[in-house]
C-alpha cells in the first residue's frame, strides 16, 4: 500500500489542538481528513475507508471514546489514536484493553511521538493486510492440495472454516472395542 493511499482522519475538539495536530501530520505523504465533531467523523467514516483516526477525548458534541467505538464497528480493521489528558488515562488503558484504541497520547502529546505512533499504526495495518492475505492464498493451496490428493473427499467446514472430521468411525470402533 502507497504511503499517499493511507488515509488519516484528524479529530479535534478545538482550533489549537487542530492546528498543532495539522502541523504535526501535514509533512507527513497521508491523505489527511480533518474535522472538528464526532459527526462530521462520522458522516466521514459512512462514506469512505479509514486507516488511523487520531481523534482528542473531549469534542464538541460527544467523545473522543464514543468516536473509536463506533470506528471500529464500522472499520474494524482500522487504528484508533486517542489523545487525552492526565486525568483520561485509566479510561484509555480501558479504551486499549477492549480493543477500542490502538494507542493513546497523553496532552499535552509531543509531535515526533505521536508522528511516531501514527507511523507504527500504519506499519502494524499493513503487516495485518498482508499476513491476511498469505493466511488466505496458503488456505486456498492447503484446499487445492487436499481436493487433488483425495478427490472423493468431501471437506466440511465450521463456521469460522475450520474443518470438522468425520470421527463416527474411530466411534464405532472404541464402541466395539468397550462393549
Amino acid at each position: 500500500m502507497a504511503i499517499s493511499s493511507r488515509t488519516v482522519l484528524i479529530v479535534a475538539g478545538d482550533a489549537r489542538n487542530a492546528d498543532a495536530l495539522h502541523h504535526t501530520l501535514d509533512h507527513e505523504a497521508y491523505h489527511l481528513l480533518e474535522v472538528s465533531c464526532l459527526k462530521d467523523a462520522l458522516a466521514i467514516a459512512a462514506r469512505q475507508p479509514l486507516d488511523v483516526v487520531v481523534t482528542d477525548t473531549a469534542l464538541p458534541d460527544g467523545t473522543g471514546l464514543v468516536l473509536l467505538r463506533e470506528i471500529r464497528r464500522v472499520h474494524p480493521g482500522s487504528m484508533r489514536i486517542l489523545l487525552t489528558p492526565m486525568t483520561g488515562v485509566p479510561m484509555a488503558i480501558e479504551a486499549m484493553e477492549h480493543g477500542d484504541a490502538y494507542r493513546f497520547l497523553v496532552k499535552p502529546w509531543d509531535a515526533v511521538e505521536l508522528r511516531g505512533v501514527v507511523r507504527a499504526a500504519l506499519d502494524r495495518l499493513w503487516r495485518e493486510r498482508e499476513d491476511s492475505g498469505l493466511l488466505d492464498r496458503v488456505k486456498g493451496d492447503i484446499r487445492q492440495a487436499i481436493a487433488r490428493a483425495f478427490p472423493d473427499t468431501q471437506v466440511i467446514r465450521d463456521a469460522n472454516g475450520s474443518v470438522l472430521l468425520d470421527d463416527s468411525e474411530e466411534q464405532a470402533a472404541v464402541a466395539l472395542a468397550v462393549g
